[in-house]
């Protein structure tokens, strides 16, 4: 669907839990340890959902079982994952499990409808080295394997999220086909095309 008005945004904490898949000098895959979640809200609903998505974006303690409710936000080790995509058909999500928390508070007020299937994400990095095209490449080769994929892109990185029973395939295509840098990736595919 176009987007009339398409914002996105995720929030990631650097040091959240994550696993190394592979690393170069110039690029960085790593598996966040964080199991994610697909939602969508309709347009006739969002107004509806204004206090789980101010606390989702906002607020990242439970704030029924907060020790201390001055707590500031994002003050936790973990801030989490929440992104924020809108369009004429209404609210597309990926949260973590606190976030789905918030929402499914307010699943008798309003209609969230979620994917059938958790979702991972693999976070890229492509550090100072700014070659176009890494994500595309990397998703394309997913796709080809018939592995279901969404992305996810913020000022600093790069989110490639594929569903659960999907990511120790994904991890090992990754792995393979950047265990000879960036530069391997665009010969391998050339090679293939």
């Amino acid at each position: 669907a176009g987007g009339l008005g398409v914002e996105a945004g995720a929030m990631l904490d650097g040091d959240a839990a994550s696993l190394d898949v592979i690393t170069t000098r110039n690029f960085s895959a790593r598996l966040l340890e964080t199991v994610l979640w697909v939602a969508s809200i309709g347009k006739g609903d969002i107004r509806r959902c204004a206090w789980p998505l101010i606390r989702a974006m906002l607020f990242r303690h439970d704030e029924r079982d907060a020790e201390d409710e001055e707590r500031a936000p994002y003050e936790d080790e973990d801030s989490g994952f929440f992104s924020l995509t809108h369009d004429e058909d209404g609210l597309s999500l990926v949260m973590d499990d606190t976030c789905k928390a918030a929402f499914d508070d307010f699943s008798g007020v309003a209609q969230i409808v979620y994917a059938p299937c958790r979702w991972r994400a693999f976070q890229i990095h492509l550090g100072t080295s700014a070659m176009p095209g890494v994500v595309c490449l990397l998703s394309s080769m997913l796709a080809e394997a018939s592995i279901s994929i969404l992305n996810v892109s913020t000022y600093d990185a790069d989110f490639i999220l594929v569903q659960e029973p999907d990511v120790a395939k994904a991890t090992e295509m990754i792995r393979e086909s950047l265990k000879r840098g960036l530069h391997g990736l665009f010969e391998q595919q050339a090679a293939a095309a």
